[in-house]
């Protein structure tokens, strides 16, 4: 029996392609997430330092770097982009 491999185009979003409600919202989300742990990662702060320049806990941190982005609205996260940013070492 031959297995028939479909393809089909992606449409430039993941959340778009999974039937997403929302999906702009969410990729705005992630890549505001991106930026933030790319910053994260560069400074390398520990997860302690990055939730006192926050303002958030531990497991808050956590979930933002891990992608668990619900308990975030777009507006905190660039909240979170410009403390880090303000934060330069």
């Amino acid at each position: 029996m031959e297995v028939e491999n479909k393809r089909e185009e992606s449409s430039g979003s993941v959340f778009a392609d999974l039937n997403i409600p929302k999906p702009s919202l969410y990729l705005a989300k992630a890549q505001l997430a991106h930026q933030i742990c790319e910053i994260v990662r560069e400074r390398n702060l520990s997860q302690v330092e990055t939730a006192e320049i926050l303002g958030i806990d531990r497991p808050q941190v956590l979930a933002l770097t891990k992608g668990n982005l619900d308990g975030f609205n777009c507006d905190r996260l660039l909240e979170f982009l410009n403390l880090l940013r303000s934060k330069i070492a």
